[in-house]
């Protein structure tokens, strides 16, 4: 099983956002944006992350603390 975590924020909700998601040292990401929402930060980190792990064939354990996002998978 891979676990991963995947978290986003924005400063001033609108403001700077930023996402993030994390395997391990070789299997990450991140990004941003100069204006967005902590909503968009959020879904953004887990979107990319189902995204680049599509193809693996093992099971995928997300680590999030965005409820919505937690309900949404």
């Amino acid at each position: 099983m891979i676990t991963a975590a995947a978290d986003g924020s924005a400063l001033s909700n609108p403001g700077p956002t930023g996402w993030a998601w994390y395997i391990d040292d070789d299997r990450w990401a991140a990004g941003g944006w100069d204006h967005g929402t902590n909503n968009m930060g959020e879904l953004m980190a887990v979107l990319d992350l189902l995204r680049q792990t599509a193809q693996l064939d093992e099971p995928l354990h997300v680590l999030c603390d965005y409820q919505y996002a937690i309900n949404c998978i």
